[in-house]
């Protein structure tokens, strides 16, 4: 059984005991050795100096007193004493310096002398012999056993390196740590030495300074006896802040006696958290069968649900929220495993108000949380009692793949949501609008598959881009949906009216746009737009093409302009008026009047195709988006060649080949391409 005692190196410092010999001979040399008398030393310092002073005093009154002299004798006397008073005062000046410059050498000298030696002996300096014994005390170990007659047997600590593995929570073998995981690093101690290995410490240090992880930085394993293997699990958390990188491990194993190992460097991959986003991409309110939203009838509200963050979002839980008043028609509450990055899913909500519900706005809320209570959303909309709305359309979406952009997965199509707005306004801007989507519910002939899709949101969208982007009065743009054959007389004759009395006709302008079907006369070939009540068995009700043409250019306006999205073979964008038939008919084709320019959606017997990824007419889909790319500032010539090149395009990659056409007045001829939509 022995005791080990560490006794350290005492350092004397040299500037402290140097200040204090130039501040006070001999002070400075107090500890460094066992000398009692070191304050004589500056006592006779400082009383050369004092008697240097007095002696240089004395000298300076015997001169005075010689230059004074009124007598030879006197005179003498005097300059002898001044001699002799001068000469001590420069003897006890020359002492003072003496003893200082001993004092300083000594005391430099011996500072040097005991740093020299390993240790300082009590003959030597009987203070700092002391310190260096009370520190040694401080530092004397505990009695240990050792073998063999006091023989120190090493021991020897050894880690595989094949043996270092990370592990989760489910002890399944990992490869990277990823946010919000909690993780195990584990390798195995041995000591196969022929000695016990006492107080063995592992320290861990991540030298990166990774941010978002935490790790437990020591673990004391005590005494690892010969032979013996230690298990060392080191637990490693992240949380939602990780960054990506190389987590760079040092892990540290000390023994008390020094017999440790080099440090051992762990490299781990971490991946940071990649957040979902809950996001309401876009929203629409819609009826059965299209028209006013009314009390105690039922609204359906659809809204697109997208994972726009790269991350998984896990427990998505969808509430609609709804005041008092408005009942639920459908389930309101939604609830989804999980949502991967960039996948969607449309909700729809079904919902009336009772004939007490006092306001003319009705507000859904639709509220979306996940798992980590942090990225989702709470969204309000609102719909208008007494709103005109479209007829449902049902969407069904596959789920998209993971990727590095997200594009939002739209019900309504782009063109409806960035309309460019312009604050100039033309009072001499007149138009009509004609939608006609429903033709089965006038005409009990007729299945579903007859209606024209999106005819209404092709109407009110181009009115839209009308007032908003053309500077189009809106008291002056009258929209018909599902019009009547009554109707549409009354519009066009409408029109006729007010160019007879308004002023400067000739310097105004007209628009006439139609979404709907189309017919030709099976024997004449003239084309017709059919009404919602009118029958290809009762063409005399049809809005004849060529009488309409007549009239608008009758007005005399400045410019007219007519947009057909419909064809006037008997096909349409579903099944057409006349599905059975097997031959399409070729109309005559349009003449132009007056001041007038007309776009058709398609050529001779083609038919005018629906673009249901925008849910749009194709050729109403590119008229619009060339309108808001440009703002509207485009002339006709390139508002024509891009909606034919694009329609062209899109309807052969889709379904089949749709070309625009365009007919133009002889009076236009040469100044058509250069008119614009917005300009006076």
């Amino acid at each position: 059984k022995i005791k080990v005692v560490a006794t350290p190196v005492i350092t004397v410092p040299l500037g402290p005991h140097m200040i204090k010999t130039a501040v006070y001979p001999g002070w400075g040399s107090y500890r460094l050795n066992n000398y009692k008398y070191h304050a004589i030393e500056g006592v006779a310092a400082y009383g050369s100096v004092l008697s240097s002073v007095l002696f240089n005093q004395m000298a300076n009154n015997s001169y005075n007193n010689y230059l004074n002299a009124t007598s030879t004798s006197d005179a003498n006397a005097f300059y002898n004493a001044a001699g002799s008073q001068q000469t001590l005062s420069y003897v006890f000046a020359g002492t003072a310096v003496a003893i200082w410059g001993y004092s300083l050498a000594k005391t430099y000298f011996g500072v040097k002398k005991l740093n020299k030696g390993p240790v300082i002996q009590q003959n030597q300096s009987d203070y700092y012999y002391k310190q260096s014994s009370a520190i040694s005390y401080a530092y004397s170990t505990n009695q240990k056993y050792v073998d063999i007659k006091g023989v120190f047997i090493p021991p020897s600590l050894n880690v595989k390196f094949d043996d270092i593995q990370l592990f989760n929570q489910l002890h399944a073998k990992i490869n990277l740590i990823e946010a919000s995981e909690s993780a195990q690093l584990e390798f195995q101690i041995q000591n196969s030495g022929l000695g016990d290995a006492y107080n063995v410490t592992i320290y861990i240090n991540e030298v990166n300074k990774i941010k978002g992880l935490d790790y437990l930085k020591r673990i004391d394993l005590g005494i690892i006896k010969k032979n013996q293997l230690k298990d060392v699990q080191i637990p490693i958390t992240t949380n939602l802040d990780l960054e990506s990188g190389i987590a760079k491990f040092m892990v540290q194993v000390k023994e008390e006696n020094g017999f440790g190992l080099d440090p051992i460097e762990v490299n781990i991959t971490t991946k940071k958290f990649l957040a979902p986003k809950l996001t309401i991409v876009d929203h629409k309110f819609s009826t059965e069968k299209g028209g006013m939203a009314k009390k105690g009838e039922k609204i359906i509200l659809q809204a697109n649900l997208q994972n726009t963050g790269f991350g998984t979002a896990n427990a998505v839980n969808v509430k609609f929220k709804y005041p008092q008043g408005v009942f639920a028609v459908t389930d309101a509450n939604f609830l989804y495993n999980t949502l991967n990055s960039n996948q969607h899913t449309t909700l729809q909500f079904e919902f009336l108000t009772n004939n007490e519900y006092k306001d003319t706005i009705v507000p859904i809320t639709i509220e979306v949380t996940e798992s980590w209570k942090r990225y989702g959303v709470s969204q309000t909309y609102t719909v208008r009692l007494n709103q005109s709305l479209s007829k449902m359309v049902a969407n069904i979406y596959g789920d998209a793949s993971y990727n590095t952009v997200i594009r939002p997965a739209m019900l309504n199509s782009d063109v409806n949501i960035n309309i460019p707005n312009n604050s100039v306004k033309f009072s001499n801007k007149y138009a009509v609008i004609i939608g006609n989507e429903d033709y089965s519910s006038r005409q009990p002939n007729l299945t579903n598959e007859s209606n024209v899709e999106y005819a209404l949101d092709d109407a009110r969208i181009f009115k839209e881009y009308l007032i908003r982007t053309l500077g189009f009065e809106e008291k002056n743009v009258f929209l018909l949906l599902n019009a009547t054959s009554g109707e549409m007389k009354q519009a066009i004759s409408r029109i006729k009216e007010i160019f007879k009395v308004l002023p400067g006709s000739d310097k105004s302008e007209i628009v006439f746009y139609y979404a709907g079907h189309g017919y030709p006369d099976e024997s004449t070939k003239i084309p017709y737009l059919m009404p919602v009540d009118v029958s290809i068995n009762n063409l005399e009700s049809a809005i004849r093409l060529s009488e309409l043409c007549n009239e608008l250019g009758s007005t005399n306006a400045g410019k007219i302009t007519l947009f057909l999205d419909a064809c006037f073979t008997g096909d349409g964008r579903n099944q057409g008026l006349l599905a059975a038939r097997t031959a399409r008919i070729k109309p005559e084709p349009l003449t132009a009047k007056g001041n007038m320019v007309i776009f058709s959606a398609s050529s001779a017997d083609q038919t005018a195709l629906p673009y249901r990824e925008q849910q749009h007419g194709m050729f109403t889909y590119f008229l619009l988006k060339k309108l808001q790319e440009t703002k509207g500032n485009v002339t006709y010539g390139d508002l024509f060649n891009y909606v034919k090149q694009n329609v062209a395009l899109e309807s052969t990659r889709t379904i089949k080949r749709q070309d625009p056409d365009i007919t133009i007045s002889k009076d236009v001829q040469n100044s058509w391409q250069y008119w614009k939509l917005m300009s006076e």
